[in-house]
């Protein structure tokens, strides 16, 4: 039987992936060695020390470059990933942090693919091999509430918990008076939250604060609930006493 789609499911050679690690930390350096090479495909060639003067000898052209994450700066990563000695190699940014803002920093500076801190190895292994087998291709693994902060970052919203919060139960048709019942402060608070948000979002009111902060995704996307069904109310229906007999008189 042929499979779905072209080229998709039918055996093969696979092609080796060679990777150069990079990394200040030792025991960093070692678990992504111990990792990567437990696939078949992947090959862990060399490693680099930001700290040495020259750059790794290997024998081999380099695929994929794997910077660890403890490095101090993206800057200063991306400087080491320039070292390697394969001027066409990829690079993967595994970070040890999970602030998603420093994706938008990576790609800036020509990393492909970035992955945070709570990134699987199976998430590492597939963006290895996504951008050594497709040079156009950016790998960002991120929740979706980084995404949000992202964005957010980007318009230069920003936006405290708390008020987010306050305009999450704005969205949810709460009163001041509710609202400030349910975060135990008296009204006058909830209204200076509110007025910051509004400064913030440039909104005139309640309901266009709401969609600005919708169309900036500080708040989730609504979702479109059908609408409730509404029944006509029921006429009192008029009783009959048998048929009627007209009679002539």
């Amino acid at each position: 039987m042929e499979p779905p789609f072209p080229g998709v499911g039918r055996p093969g050679p696979t092609p080796l992936i060679t990777v150069l690690l990079a990394g200040k930390h030792t025991l960093l350096l070692d678990g992504l060695c111990r990792l990567l090479d437990e696939e078949d495909d992947i090959r862990v060639v060399a490693t680099l020390d930001p700290s040495d003067q020259a750059p790794p000898v290997s024998p081999e052209s380099v695929d994929v470059v794997v910077l660890s994450g403890d490095f101090d700066h993206l800057a200063e990563a991306a400087a080491t990933s320039l070292r390697c000695p394969d001027s066409r190699a990829r690079t993967v940014f595994a970070d040890t942090s999970d602030a998603s803002h420093r994706a938008l920093e990576a790609l800036g500076l020509g990393i492909a693919a970035y992955l945070p801190r709570r990134a699987t190895p199976l998430e590492l292994k597939s963006a290895v091999r996504a951008i050594a087998t497709h040079s156009d291709r950016v790998i960002i693994s991120i929740p979706r509430d980084g995404l949000r902060r992202i964005d957010n970052q980007r318009n230069n919203i920003q936006i405290p918990q708390l008020e987010i919060e306050i305009l999450s139960m704005v969205a949810a048709a709460l009163t001041n008076g509710q609202i400030a019942n349910r975060l135990s402060v008296s009204e006058a608070v909830v209204k200076r939250h509110l007025r910051n948000v509004f400064r913030r979002l440039g909104a005139v009111s309640r309901l266009d604060a709401v969609n600005k902060a919708h169309e900036a995704r500080i708040l989730p996307a609504q979702r479109s609930e059908p609408a409730p069904l509404r029944h006509a109310p029921k006429r009192p229906s008029r009783r009959t006493h048998g048929p009627l007999v007209l009679t002539e008189r």
